[in-house]
């Protein structure tokens, strides 16, 4: 009697290889797009950070500091206006830096209060003494159409947010603290 030794037959191998190959194709490009929007949705959260750090800078220390996006070179910048003829100064601390997109975001427009919206050139967000901010909504856009973020900042409040653009917030609500 012959003994029949233990494993498998090629074609049972091929058909697990087909089998795990067909789950991989169908995972890989869901983890691959939920990589990117993690990526949008985390450079939105650091923008709206920097947004209400600025804020809080320029109330503390009883001036104004503006956030300026460059749409073209893909980043933005902290700075302080310093005197005449249009001339900012670069804030330069550890726990407040410029920043520059990632490489998942696609596209960034700003858009201002006045509705006008803009995908190139440099633009600013001011925060004044006050607390209060001329206000934008800035877009940060993905590989697919569908993949957009929005850092909504109020200009009554000067309150920062992330959004999704389908569902706008409301920025300039006063909340009464009491006294």
């Amino acid at each position: 009697m012959g003994r029949r030794r233990g494993g498998f037959t090629l074609l049972e191998v091929v058909v697990v290889l087909v089998v795990a190959g067909v789950a991989a194709g169908l995972i890989v490009p869901r983890m691959g797009r939920s990589l990117e929007r993690r990526e949008l949705r985390e450079a939105a959260g650091r923008l709206a950070i920097t947004a209400r750090t600025v804020r809080e800078l320029a109330v503390a220390r009883g001036q104004a500091f503006e956030i300026r996006i460059d749409l073209d070179r893909r980043g933005y910048a902290i700075v302080m206006p310093a005197g005449r003829a249009g001339r900012v100064r670069m804030v330069k601390n550890s726990w407040l830096e410029s920043g520059r997109w990632p490489a998942a975001v696609n596209k960034v427009a700003l858009q201002t209060p006045d509705g006008q919206t803009f995908s190139t050139g440099t633009h600013g967000i001011r925060f004044d003494p006050d607390g209060t901010s001329s206000g934008a909504n800035v877009y940060l856009g993905g590989a697919r159409e569908s993949d957009v973020v929005a850092v909504l900042i109020g200009a009554h409040t000067g309150r920062a947010v992330v959004a999704d653009p389908d569902q706008p917030a409301d920025l300039d609500e006063q909340v009464d603290l009491g006294d």
